[in-house]
């Protein structure tokens, strides 16, 4: 069991089937029983996600309903929502300024930078940050 803090590519993997599908689908299944957290922002990133796989082709337009049903019934069901606070955005803008983030990759950062220890306090278990990039890290 962990606590797990998803940004919106990591979770967009649990929707669509891309690289990395398998290894989110074993972070959240329910039997692993992982405390699964989100900024709240996340339910937009994801559903933008999916809609532009249409647009793209990389996704249906039946499998794509089914993905974005799937999200909206489990985004306030299955994971802990974190809300963007004052707090966060400062965090942020600090963080997009030192490092040439994009905006929502530094809230999402900010999120977990500002909450981490609350978390870790709270679960009993260090928060771990799932991210993937196919130009630097490989899979478990």
């Amino acid at each position: 069991m962990a606590a797990l803090f998803f940004d919106s590519s990591s979770l967009v993997k649990r929707y669509a089937v891309e690289i990395g599908t398998n290894w989110v689908f074993n972070l959240v299944r329910p039997s692993a029983k992982n405390r699964l957290y989100l900024a709240r922002i996340t339910g937009v990133e994801v559903i933008a996600a999916l809609i532009k796989r249409i647009r793209v082709g990389s996704l249906t337009s039946s499998a794509n309903t089914k993905a974005v049903k799937r999200f909206e019934r489990e985004f306030s069901n299955r994971y802990v929502l974190i809300e963007v606070s004052p707090k966060v955005i400062q965090t942020a803008m600090t963080l997009a300024k030192n490092y040439t983030l994009r905006g929502y990759d530094a809230v999402q950062l900010g999120v977990l930078g500002t909450k981490a220890h609350f978390l870790t306090l709270r679960t009993r278990f260090f928060v771990q940050f799932p991210s993937f990039s196919t130009k630097t890290s490989k899979f478990p």
